[in-house]
């Protein structure tokens, strides 16, 4: 490998950018570069070559207009961005962004094409040598010496790039093509909620938490735009949500996964921010078709995505209006070791979402 492709790659290998390759043709030649390099074990996830017609249209899951051309160049790339996507954690750079983001997503197609003067050359003496056989009658041998006289340096590749905007992620998370769309850079305690409308308690619950959970730990907001008994939130209305995450720095992650087990296969290894509410109907059978054992298989595989819960207190509303945490939930034998409780000295706050929309405060 030539010194300067070799230090080109060590470059690539020495960012914190992991990539899914995709490439087929000519530029198959690049793996090679990009694997004989030490390091590429930190940068390359997957490198696919859909060398045949049939690989190809599985791939792109059509059959593209024109196998050479810059438009299917740019679908491998999305391809290749979505298959990155999916093989890393939340908050890993992958291509030129950090999974799905607010803002437009690049994708870049790199293109080889050879310069066709020295084709026009060949074809001139091809065509003369064809007219000539037509003549005669008589077979005729293709003499091809004329490309000696080819210098080397008229023939070159050149390199493309296409940088075209990706769909709205928002509208492609209502649509269910993506799983979630990420305002943050990867965290591991989360706190659900709806946030119509977003207030301080929210902030002070997700600090708390983040607290507990010790050293390195990030705290990250976590929309659904899937409600269990509302049904989905329109584009406006999750775009408003969010933007008041956006508007106050705040991280925040908006998925489609409507169950705590959905939000713990979406999202394994994760601490979960629950309100005493919250907590106290997750315990119900009546929650899991009256079934004991129903209840207990899906906190099963909470427990297998090595997932647990932080339980914060809140005043009982629609009780007797005293404070409750989770030494008033009556849990599972099962499901105890799953959770742990916000103390109310670390956190308390008596605001909330509905209090403040009944007060017309809501979005």
């Amino acid at each position: 490998m030539d010194l300067e492709w070799e230090r080109v790659v060590r470059r690539i290998h020495g960012s914190a950018t992991k990539a899914a390759v995709y490439v087929t043709g000519g530029a198959s030649q690049g793996v090679s570069w990009l694997l004989c390099v030490p390091g590429a074990s930190s940068t390359v996830l997957e490198v696919v070559v859909p060398y045949s017609r049939g690989s190809l249209v599985q791939l792109l899951g059509q059959e593209p207009t024109q196998y050479c051309s810059a438009d299917t160049a740019l679908s491998l790339a999305k391809a290749a961005y979505q298959r990155a996507a999916a093989l890393t954690a939340f908050g890993t750079p992958v291509g030129a962004r950090s999974r799905w983001q607010e803002e437009q997503l690049v994708g870049q197609a790199l293109l080889q094409g050879r310069q066709q003067t020295p084709l026009t050359q060949l074809q001139q003496q091809q065509q003369q040598q064809q007219q000539a056989a037509a003549g005669a009658a008589a077979p005729v041998q293709l003499d091809v010496n004329g490309l000696d006289s080819i210098h080397q340096q008229d023939v070159h590749d050149e390199v493309c790039s296409a940088v075209t905007p990706a769909p709205d992620p928002l509208q492609e998370l209502l649509a269910g093509r993506v799983r979630c769309v990420e305002f943050s850079e990867g965290a591991r305690v989360y706190l659900p909620g709806s946030f119509n409308p977003l207030h301080e308690g929210h902030t002070a619950m997700l600090a708390a938490a983040v607290q507990m959970a010790g050293t390195g730990a990030e705290g990250c907001f976590e929309l659904t735009v899937q409600n269990a008994d509302k049904g989905q939130l329109s584009l406006e209305d999750v775009q408003a949500r969010v933007a008041q995450f956006v508007a106050a720095g705040l991280p925040l992650l908006v998925t489609s996964a409507t169950l705590l087990v959905d939000k713990a296969r979406l999202l394994p290894g994760s601490t979960f921010v629950l309100g005493w509410d919250t907590a106290v109907r997750i315990v119900m059978p009546k929650y899991y078709g009256n079934s004991e054992v129903g209840m207990q298989l899906v906190f099963r595989d909470i427990q297998h995505a090595d997932c647990s819960f932080l339980v914060a207190g809140r005043v009982d509303d629609k009780g007797d209006g005293s404070f409750k945490g989770l030494a008033d939930i009556k849990l599972p034998s099962e499901v105890a070791d799953l959770f742990a409780g916000i103390p109310e000295e670390r956190f308390r706050s008596d605001v909330s979402s509905t209090a403040l929309r009944a007060a017309g405060k809501g979005l």
